[in-house]
C-alpha cells in the first residue's frame, strides 16, 4: 500500500516529496497547507530526524497531497468539483468530440451546472490538466472571475486516487479553456483570433 505524501513542486521545477510520520502528523499539514495563511509565510519547514528542510514558499507553484486512506469522492451532476486528469483524458473527454458537443456548455443558462476543461502550464514547465464541472456564471461574474483569476491565492482540486492538489495561480504562465466562454463573458480589452 501507498504511503501518504505530500509533493511540493518548485517554479524551478524541482520536487520535493515529503512523508508525515503519522495520520496525526498527515492531518496537521494537510489543514496547514490548506489554510489562506499558507502561500503568505516566507518558508515552510520540514523536519526528519536526520535533517531540516527549509523551502520558500514564494517558489511553490503546486502542491500535492497523496493520501491513500481517502476514498475517492463520487460527485453529483448538482455538485461543483474540479479533478485533475489526465492529457489523454482531456483528449478523450473533450478534444474527440464532435464540434457540436464542444461547444454544448456555452448553451447553457446562468446556474445551470456545465463541465469545461482546462490545461494549464506553469513557471515549472508543468502541464496541468483540470475538468472543471461548475454552475455557469452571469456575464458581469464571469468577467470577473477571468479577469482576476491569476490573483486568486490558491486554486484546490481533488486527485482521482484520493488526496488533493493546490495550484498558486501566481505561477501560472498559461490557462487554455476548453471551450471557451461566450464573448460576452470576456474582458473588454480580449483580442480575437481564429
Amino acid at each position: 500500500m501507498d504511503k501518504a505524501r505530500i509533493e511540493l513542486h518548485l517554479s524551478n521545477g524541482k520536487q520535493h516529496t515529503f512523508h508525515p510520520k503519522s495520520a496525526a502528523d498527515m492531518l496537521n499539514i494537510v489543514s496547514e497547507i490548506k489554510s489562506s495563511k499558507f502561500f503568505q509565510k516566507n518558508t515552510v519547514l520540514f523536519a526528519a530526524d536526520q535533517y531540516l528542510v527549509h523551502i520558500q514558499t514564494k517558489f511553490i507553484e503546486l502542491v500535492y497531497c497523496f493520501d491513500p486512506s481517502t476514498e475517492p469522492k463520487n460527485i453529483t451532476e448538482n455538485e461543483e468539483d474540479i479533478l485533475e486528469i489526465s492529457r489523454d483524458d482531456l483528449l478523450r473527454l473533450y478534444l474527440e468530440l464532435p464540434e457540436a458537443e464542444k461547444y454544448s456548455s456555452r448553451l447553457k443558462t446562468p446556474g445551470e451546472f456545465m463541465t469545461t476543461f482546462l490545461e494549464i502550464h506553469t513557471e515549472g514547465q508543468r502541464e496541468i490538466f483540470l475538468k472543471l464541472h461548475t454552475q455557469k456564471r452571469k456575464s458581469l461574474e464571469g468577467r470577473e472571475f477571468i479577469t482576476h483569476l491569476f490573483e486568486r491565492p490558491s486554486m484546490e482540486f481533488r486527485l482521482a486516487s484520493g488526496g488533493f492538489g493546490i495550484l498558486r495561480p501566481s505561477k501560472i504562465t498559461a490557462q487554455f479553456t476548453y471551450p471557451g466562454p461566450n464573448t460576452d463573458v470576456l474582458p473588454v480589452d480580449t483580442f480575437f483570433i481564429e
